[in-house]
């Protein structure tokens, strides 16, 4: 969880529970994503996950597990081609400027 969250998290008044609900919510999203793309071994994954988030008997165990889910499901996330790198770089890696111009 990020910096930002945690403060928003802390000043939310949400209980541990609706906490815990939001994080299990997160996963089942990820799970509905996975259905949509025809994913259905990581979808599946998603879901157990979102499950045990749900049984966690505390904030902190949950958090665990939804870290734990976030480095499970990061092999699947990989096999897709991520193309951001794209806006930041220059595709024509050939071109030559003179100092003489």
């Amino acid at each position: 969880m990020g910096f930002f969250s945690g403060i928003k998290d802390f000043f939310s008044g949400k209980s541990d529970e609706e906490k815990i609900a939001d994080l299990a919510s997160e996963a089942d999203r990820y799970a509905d994503r996975y259905d949509n793309a025809d994913m259905a071994e990581a979808a599946a994954m998603a879901r157990d996950y979102a499950g045990r988030i749900r049984r966690s008997g505390s904030l902190a165990a949950a958090r665990a597990l939804f870290a734990e889910f976030k480095l499970a499901i990061k092999k699947y996330d990989e096999d897709e081609e991520d193309d951001s790198y794209r806006s930041s770089r220059r595709y024509d890696d050939n071109t030559r400027y003179s100092d003489d111009s």
